[in-house]
Parts: C-alpha cells; sequence; structure tokens
C-alpha cells in the first residue's frame, strides 16, 4: 500500500501517536474564572511585538494547544482550564531554548 506524504488523517496515525495526543487533550467544564486577559498577554510578549507570533508558536507546542492569533489564543488558555503556575513554567522553558 503506497501513503501519500501529506496524507495525516487519524486513519494513517500509529497507535502510539493516537495515545500520544489523547493524553495532550485538553479539556475544562469550568470557563468561569478566566485567569488570561490582555494585559497578561502583553505583560508576557505575546501580543505587540514583532515576535509575538513566534512565541505563540513555541508557548502553544509546549502547552499542547497549538497555534492561534493573540486573541485566539487568550481564549484557548482560559477554555483549556491551564493554570497560571502551568502558563509560567512552560513560558520559561521555551525562553531557554
Amino acid at each position: 500500500m503506497v501513503q501519500k506524504m501529506d496524507d495525516i488523517g487519524v486513519e494513517n496515525a500509529s497507535p502510539e501517536d493516537i495515545i500520544t495526543a489523547l493524553e495532550k487533550a485538553r479539556f475544562s467544564l469550568d470557563n468561569s474564572e478566566n485567569i488570561f486577559n490582555l494585559d497578561l498577554m502583553i505583560d508576557y510578549n505575546l501580543i505587540g511585538k514583532d515576535n509575538s507570533a513566534d512565541l505563540r508558536a513555541l508557548l502553544g507546542a509546549e502547552l499542547g494547544i497549538g497555534y492561534s492569533n493573540g486573541k485566539q489564543f487568550m481564549a484557548k488558555l482560559n477554555r483549556y482550564g491551564i493554570s497560571l503556575e502551568e502558563f509560567k513554567k512552560a513560558y520559561e522553558k521555551i525562553n531557554k531554548r
């Protein structure tokens, strides 16, 4: 069977890749507390700077939430129940690279 290199559907994923993806999946039922706001995004240079998109890409990969523009990134941080402590640890880790 010939597999195209750009065919990345779940049907072509290995069981290990599927397990890893499920382990990294995020979901939160409690959306009442929005820890992350515009001021925090600015303080951490995640919006408004030349390298903001790169920082969001690295941080999104580290947290397992993927890349988004600034507004959507902030919404993901809140929606997926990421704690401020987890955010700060991930931010420190990407800045050590």
